[in-house]
C-alpha cells in the first residue's frame, strides 16, 4: 500500500515537470520578419527551432536557432533579418517637424510608403514639401522639407515716416513683432498707427503713408476765414470757406476751397472788392437779344431774349450780369409742322382745315380725320400734342 502512494507521487511530479517545461516555450522567440521553420502546435523541453527569413528579407548569420530549456527559449545562434530590397533613407531627427507615417519598430520605408510633415511651432512655417513618397528606387521624391521661422520684412518706407521698433540691420522681424509709426512735423498721417507680424508673414495693417499739409498763407486781408484755422495749417480733405469783411463787396473767386495731396489748394484764395462786369451775353438757340448788343455790361446790368416765330420761351426771358457772370435760365421750345404729302402715308387730314401744311406751338393740341371710307387703327388718338417739335401721326386703314 505504501509502495502505491509512492509510485502515484512520482507519476503527478513528473506531469508537473512536463507541464512546466511545455509553458516555458510555449510563446515562440521574436525575430522581426522571420517565421519558423516546420512550425509545431506545442514544444517540449530540448525541441530545436530554426528560423528563416521572410521574402525580401536577408538573414545577418546562416542559420538562427533557437533551444527549448526549461527556463525556456535559448538562442544557439542568434541574428536579425535585414530589407535587402530598395528601401528610402529615414528622415533626420528634427525636434521642431513632426513626421506622421512612419513604420513602427524601426522598419524600413518600403517604396510607395507616404510620410507628412508638419511644424510644432505656430511661429514657423514648414519650407519644403509638406509629402514626400518613397520611390521603387529607394529615393524620396523630393528633398525632406525643414521649419524655419515665419518672419516679415519692413521694405522701403514711404517718404517722411518716422518708425519705431525696426531692428538693427540684417535682423528678422518674427511673429509678433511690432512698428509704430508716426510722420514728420507738417505731415498728416493716413492709415494705421501700428502694425504687427502675423502667421501668414504678412504686416496685419498696411504702412500708413504721410500726406504734406496745405498751409494757410496769403489770405487777403479783405476777406474772413470760417473756420478760424489753429497753426495755418490744414489736413488732405479739409476745408476752407471764405466770406467778405464789408457789405457789399463780393467775392472774387471760389467761397469754398479744399486742401488736396502734395499739400495743394484746389483753388486760389478769393478776394473782395466791388463786384465785376460781363462781358457779352452768351447766345440762345432759336432766339436773339432783343435789344441792341452792348462789349461791356455793368453789375446788376439785364438783357431780354425773344424766341422766333412760332418757338415758345420756357423760362424767364432774362439773363442778368451778376459779379461778372450772367445769370438766368431759358430755352426756345420747337413748334410742330405737319405737311399734306405726310398726312396722305396715314390716310389722315387736318379736321378743322384744309391747308396743305400746318404749323402749331409747343403744347398746343391739334385734330386730324380719316380720309374716305377709312377708321383709326392703332392706339395712337386723333388728337395730339406738340411737345417740342414732337407730334405722334395717327393712321387710318
Amino acid at each position: 500500500m505504501r509502495l502505491s502512494v509512492i509510485l502515484l507521487l512520482l507519476q503527478l511530479w513528473g506531469n508537473v515537470e512536463m507541464s512546466s517545461s511545455q509553458n516555458a516555450c510555449s510563446k515562440l522567440p521574436d525575430v522581426p520578419h522571420a517565421q519558423v521553420s516546420d512550425q509545431q502546435q506545442q514544444y517540449q523541453e530540448g525541441d530545436l527551432i530554426q528560423f528563416t527569413c521572410k521574402p525580401g528579407y536577408t538573414a545577418s548569420v546562416p542559420a538562427m536557432k533557437y533551444l527549448c530549456m526549461s527556463e525556456g527559449w535559448r538562442a544557439v545562434r542568434q541574428g536579425t533579418c535585414y530589407f535587402s530590397g530598395p528601401n528610402c533613407t529615414p528622415p533626420p531627427a528634427d525636434a521642431g517637424v513632426i513626421v506622421k507615417g512612419l513604420p513602427e519598430n524601426d522598419d524600413p520605408i518600403l517604396p510607395d510608403i507616404l510620410l507628412t510633415f508638419s511644424c510644432d511651432d505656430p511661429g514657423k512655417y514648414l519650407n519644403g514639401s509638406s509629402v514626400l513618397t518613397c520611390g521603387k528606387d529607394g529615393q524620396w521624391d523630393n528633398p525632406f522639407p525643414s521649419c524655419e521661422d515665419i518672419t516679415c520684412e519692413a521694405g522701403v518706407m514711404p517718404p517722411h515716416l518716422i518708425v519705431a521698433g525696426l531692428p538693427p540691420a540684417n535682423e528678422t522681424m518674427k511673429i509678433g513683432h511690432k512698428l509704430q509709426f508716426s510722420c514728420d512735423d507738417q505731415y498728416t498721417m493716413e492709415g494705421s498707427a501700428e502694425s504687427e507680424c502675423v502667421q501668414t508673414g504678412q504686416w496685419s495693417a498696411a504702412f500708413p503713408t504721410c500726406a504734406e499739409n496745405c498751409k494757410v498763407t496769403g489770405v487777403s486781408g479783405s476777406v474772413l476765414l470760417i473756420p478760424r484755422v489753429r497753426g495755418n495749417q490744414l489736413r488732405k480733405g479739409e476745408k476752407l470757406t471764405f466770406q467778405c469783411r464789408r457789405r457789399g463787396d463780393f467775392l472774387q473767386g471760389k467761397a469754398v476751397v479744399t486742401c488736396l495731396a502734395d499739400g495743394q489748394w484746389s483753388d486760389l484764395f478769393p478776394t473782395c472788392g466791388a463786384p465785376l462786369g460781363c462781358g457779352k451775353p452768351p447766345s440762345l438757340p432759336d432766339g436773339d437779344i432783343k435789344t441792341s448788343l452792348q462789349f461791356q455790361y455793368r453789375h446788376n446790368d439785364r438783357v431780354e431774349y425773344i424766341c422766333e416765330n412760332y418757338y415758345t420761351m420756357e423760362g424767364q426771358p432774362y439773363k442778368t450780369c451778376i459779379n461778372g457772370k450772367w445769370t438766368g435760365q431759358m430755352r426756345c421750345l420747337k413748334p410742330c409742322t405737319v405737311d399734306r404729302e405726310t398726312m396722305s402715308a396715314h390716310n389722315i387730314a387736318l379736321r378743322f382745315s384744309h391747308v396743305d401744311k400746318a404749323y402749331t406751338t409747343h403744347n398746343d393740341e391739334i385734330q386730324f380725320r380719316c380720309t374716305g371710307q377709312r377708321r383709326p387703327a392703332g392706339t395712337v388718338s386723333m388728337r395730339q400734342r406738340c411737345v417740342d417739335g414732337v407730334l405722334h401721326l395717327p393712321t387710318c386703314n
